[in-house]
Formats: structure tokens, sequence, C-alpha cells
């Protein structure tokens, strides 16, 4: 059963006022206390650079003596198998049930982890772009076994983890944060504009059940204290506090828009963003399932989310899509190099003017079939760098798309 401080934890999320080392701590804190664990726990934030490296920053709650060592070299195997994604394939997944067995990246995590007494862990994961994440993980001497409505619980509770980072995003880039409405305590309006004039009941609805759920109602119930708990008001709106700094300290609340960016990846959950390419791929949900060790059932649930997500009417308006934002998928899913391929419709002109002499060689390594990794190996350069010449040949040939680089003369 859920306990208050699972209230906490969501409660903590949307705490914007604090620093981000201090809100990594105290979310720590809170998930140390709401999910038991035997060798402590570790929060971090991810970072995925252009070049391929990845930056972790940890926060450590009674981990083993030394994990921190483990923790630094966890992330060079996520960086040195370019895994970031994969890693955390669901908001809420054990380490264990991530990968299928003998997964390389699985058998050096558990190997790393032994001497310090770890055989499982947990990943509570959110993200506000596929580059930019962060985990939460009690760590544990015994595999785990999650039942259904715990891990349906944590899910809820990613869910909310994701649009506080979302909204931390959008604080730290120095914009202020502008309200469509402002509610007391009690879910009295204090001011409404915009969408949300002609919604004002939904959303003072939202405030009053997220304050039941902080009362005592979180420690007599707090499961359903949780379905309560109203962090986004039917995905439009994020209820987050504000205190008055007049002296008094007075409390309010405020609905902030969730700006809906139309066709934007970063909507997309980690495992539908995978799912989302392995469609772009051409692939069949029975063969997208055996690639991810899923059901059909739950690979066409992610299939119609992302489609729903990135307003898509079909595979085949996903598959254009993509590659007419030039997106280069390079994620690797047991051995499969994940691409968008389309039949071209056009050939460029001049496929050649303007090329960099690198640039030219990379054109040439294309149009002998060879992946971007390979490419990479050949030129002994990184895969971004590679993606990022391709996306400047497109750019200056015309060509709409990496099949038509290959058909060129």
């Amino acid at each position: 059963m859920p306990r208050r401080s699972e209230i906490n934890l969501v409660d903590a999320a949307y705490d914007l006022e604090v620093n981000d080392s201090t809100w990594l701590a105290s979310l720590a804190r809170a998930f140390a206390q709401a999910f038991p664990t035997d060798r402590g726990l570790v929060a971090a934030r991810w970072q995925a650079q252009p070049d391929g490296r990845v930056d972790g920053t940890p926060h450590f709650v009674d981990a083993p003596d030394g994990y921190e060592r483990f923790f630094e070299e966890n992330r060079q195997a996520v960086e040195d198998n370019g895994i970031m994604g994969l890693a955390l394939q669901s908001p809420c997944a054990t380490l264990r049930e991530s990968f299928l067995p003998g997964h390389p990246f699985l058998e050096a995590t558990l190997n790393l982890a032994a001497p310090y007494g770890i055989s499982d862990m947990l990943k509570l994961s959110a993200h506000d772009t596929p580059m930019h994440m962060i985990t939460l993980s009690p760590l544990h001497s015994k595999t785990l076994d999650l039942n259904e409505a715990t891990r349906a619980r944590y899910e809820q509770i990613g869910h909310h983890l994701s649009a506080a980072l979302r909204l931390r995003a959008h604080v730290e880039s120095g914009v202020e944060l502008t309200s469509e409405a402002v509610f007391d305590p009690n879910g009295v309006a204090q001011h409404a504009e915009g969408q949300a004039i002609d919604l004002l009941t939904d959303l003072r609805s939202a405030v009053v059940e997220r304050e039941r759920a902080r009362s005592s109602l979180g420690t007599r119930d707090p499961d359903h204290a949780l379905d309560l708990w109203k962090g986004m008001v039917d995905g439009r709106w994020s209820l987050v506090d504000r205190f008055e700094s007049d002296g008094e300290g007075r409390r309010f609340i405020l609905a902030i828009p969730n700006q809906l960016e139309a066709r934007d990846p970063r909507a997309l959950s980690p495992k539908e963003e995978q799912v989302a390419q392995l469609v772009g791929s051409g692939r069949s949900n029975k063969e997208i399932a055996h690639n991810l060790g899923l059901s059909e059932h739950t690979v066409a649930s992610h299939v119609s989310s992302a489609l729903t997500k990135l307003r898509c009417e079909g595979r085949g308006d996903l598959i254009r899509w993509m590659q007419a934002e030039n997106m280069e998928f390079t994620t690797n899913i047991n051995g499969l190099e994940i691409g968008v391929l389309v039949e071209p419709e056009h050939l460029p002109e001049a496929p050649d003017a303007g090329l960099s002499p690198a640039e030219h060689d990379v054109l040439i390594q294309i149009r002998k079939g060879m992946s971007n990794q390979a490419i990479a190996a050949a030129r002994g350069t990184s895969r971004r760098t590679v993606a990022n010449q391709v996306a400047s040949i497109l750019r200056k040939t015309g060509a709409r798309s990496r099949y038509e680089l290959m058909s060129g003369p």
C-alpha cells in the first residue's frame, strides 16, 4: 500500500523555489521513505551531450561505502553503449526487467554492483527531453518483483516528475512562469484569464482535491489521496504553489498553462520513442514486440500514444514527418541500428555542391550503404559528429532523405 511519503514525493517534485541540488536531494529523501530499500538509494540527473558524452549528477542516501565509484563506472558504461534512453525504458522498471537476460549492459552493471552487495535496483525515471532526465533508484540486495498495482502507482508518480522537470527547465531558461488562474488554498479564484475562464470550475475542483490529498486524507487513505493529487489538469495546466514575499508568506496556487508543442518528440516517453523509431524503420508491431521484449498489445498501445502525441494520422505520416524533420536516430536495440527511411520522391540537382571535404567523404560512404556507426568507425570520429555531417549534407544538397543521397550519382 502507498504511504503518506508518496504524497510528499509528488509534493516535493513541484517545488520550484529551491535550486537543483536541493530539489534532487529532497526527491531522494522522500523516495527513500516511500520505497523500501536495504542498500540505500541514489537519485541522479542525466544530460546527454551532442558529442555523445553523458553527464550524471548524483545524490546518495545511505548508499554503500564507495558507491560513488560504481556510479561513475556505470555512467561511463551508459555513455560507451549510447543507451541512456534504453537504460530507462519505462517510467518504472527494475534493472533486471529493463534488459533481456545476457544483455551486455545488464551484465556489466550487475558485475559492477556485486561488490557493493547490490543485486537489483528500481529505476523511477522522468524526462523533459530524451537527452535530459532524472532517475530515482532504490538499491536492493535481492531481485525485485514489482506487482502491477505498485508499478501503476509509481508510473503515475513518474508522470508528475516529468511535468515538474519541464517546469523547472522553463524556470531555468530565465522565462517567468505565467499563470492563467490564481487560487487560494480553499479553491477561491483570485484571478483568471484566457481559457481558464471557461474551465474555472474544473481548475477549482483540481485545487480542492489536491489540498484534500495533502490533508489527513493522505494518512487515512493514501491510495485514494494519490489519485486525487492534481499536479496537472487534463494535461493543459500545471498547479504550482507560490508564496508571497510580503513577510506574511501567504500561499497561492497558480494554474500555469502547459504549452502544446505540436509534433515535438520530447513529448514521448523513452519507451514510446523507441517504438516510434522502430515504426519509422518499417517494422511491424510483432517485430517491435520481439525486439523490445513486450507484448503486441503493449506495443500497439505505445504506437497509438506516440501517434497521438505527434499528431500523426498513421504510421506513414509518422515516417514522412520524421524524414521531413531530418530526424537522425542512432539508438541500438539488441544489435539493431534504428533509422528512419522512406522511398525517395526526387533527386537533388547538385548533390555535391558546397560540401566540405569531410562531408564529401561521408556522402561517398552513405552511397555505399554504410550506417552512421560504420562511417564513424571508418573515419575515427563519433556517431554524433557523423549525424551532424549528414544533417549538413541534407541541408546543402536539398535532399529529403538518406535514400535520396544513396540513390544519387
